[in-house]
């Protein structure tokens, strides 16, 4: 069943960035030549128009065929009869619209996705939109669980709600993150006793009734004691932690909060990755902050554990990554074919099609090896 939703989630994503570039390649009279859903070998394919549409073995990909994308020297020399129908023949602001029209669609994908979670109820943070939820309907859930913590040797978990916690008899009256925060920092070295509740797993295709903030009625309970360097400047046990409450809106209300959602998705991916980027020269592992897609099976099959809401979130976030990702100015990405169009712009000449080609070819190369060594860190996560 995971596998199922895994691919079809993978296919959906692909689908829409390839369908942006296919659409507006379609749209300037630029002639396309192939839609490839996966990597070949080829599995079947019919001829539409001067277009054939292909299903190939390995669903981790997908990719068009876009005449004079990787221009030959017929097409360069005007020799061939559809020159004048060839991306490379085209002013370099169509260029560079169909180039970014696949990071657009994913944009537009994510937007839908998290419309559809917000009518079927997602859970979000109290004040994320004036729209809700309010902060009586909201419960107090921990959302990062920082390793090696405290609260992680006691078995805290993110998604966890905390009803109560007390430390002899004093104990916090108002559940809330900044009075269960001073609490905390008020009691460093005294044992703090948590109590609280787990999620209930609904199901992707059962109890689809039941809210993505349902929690099972018996209070569990931890001991956790607060240490000095886990936060700064004062005693923490190592969470993060935020009022979430259901928001279930009407189709233009969460058409409304969906855009506001993809905006802040869009500005924290692009936050994380700067921050990726620059762990990198700290001496941080590649593997170790980042799933291919063995690791990305593991994170579906937990999204579909709470439902449909969740899983949708899950859609828009990973579309918006993959947005992200693409604009990165490296070879075979749409970011290096961006950068190609601006350096020729500035020299006001073509960059050698031979080199370009040699560029991008490195540079998938590149990252399918890329794609082998985070999927080797899924491998080494799983059995250890």
């Amino acid at each position: 069943m995971v596998i199922f939703v895994f691919l079809i989630i993978l296919a959906t994503l692909i689908l829409s960035h390839e369908l942006g570039h296919f659409s507006v390649a379609k749209l300037f009279g630029i002639r396309v030549d192939e839609f490839g859903f996966g990597f070949p070998p080829k599995l079947f394919s019919f001829k539409k128009g001067e277009t054939s549409y292909s299903i190939n073995l390995l669903p981790l990909g997908g990719f068009v065929k876009i005449f004079g994308e990787d221009p030959t020297n017929e097409i360069v020399e005007k020799k061939h009869e559809d020159f004048e129908r060839s991306l490379y023949h085209k002013p370099k602001y169509i260029q560079a619209a169909v180039i970014v029209a696949g990071v657009f669609f994913n944009m537009i994908l994510a937007w839908f996705a998290l419309s559809g979670g917000f009518m079927a109820g997602l859970p979000v943070p109290v004040g994320f939109t004036s729209l809700g939820p309010t902060p009586e309907s909201s419960k107090l859930l921990i959302t990062e669980v920082f390793p090696g913590s405290p609260a992680d040797v006691a078995s805290l978990r993110s998604g966890y709600n905390i009803v109560y916690m007390k430390a002899g008899d004093d104990s916090v009256n108002k559940l809330g993150p900044e009075e269960i925060s001073n609490f905390i920092s008020s009691h460093g070295d005294e044992e703090i006793i948590v109590g609280y509740k787990v999620p209930k797993k609904t199901g992707l295709l059962s109890d689809m009734g039941l809210s993505p903030l349902d929690y099972n009625e018996d209070i569990k309970t931890t001991a956790v004691v607060p240490t000095l360097g886990v936060v700064e400047g004062r005693p923490g046990i190592g969470i993060a932690m935020d009022q979430v409450g259901i928001l279930r809106l009407s189709f233009f209300k969460a058409v409304y909060a969906g855009l506001i959602g993809t905006g802040a998705l869009l500005f924290a991916t692009v936050s994380g990755l700067l921050h990726f980027i620059f762990g990198l020269f700290d001496g941080a592992s590649v593997t170790a902050s980042v799933s291919g897609p063995i690791g990305l099976i593991g994170i579906i099959a937990s999204a579909t554990e709470f439902g449909l809401p969740y899983l949708l979130a899950l859609v828009a976030f990973i579309s918006v990554n993959l947005a992200v990702l693409n604009l990165v100015p490296f070879p075979a990405l749409d970011g290096g074919r961006l950068l190609f169009l601006l350096v020729e712009s500035v020299i006001r000449r073509p960059l050698n099609p031979k080199i370009v080609n040699a560029l991008n070819v490195s540079g998938f190369v590149f990252l399918l090896l890329l794609m082998l060594l985070v999927t080797y860190g899924d491998i080494i996560k799983l059995i250890s």
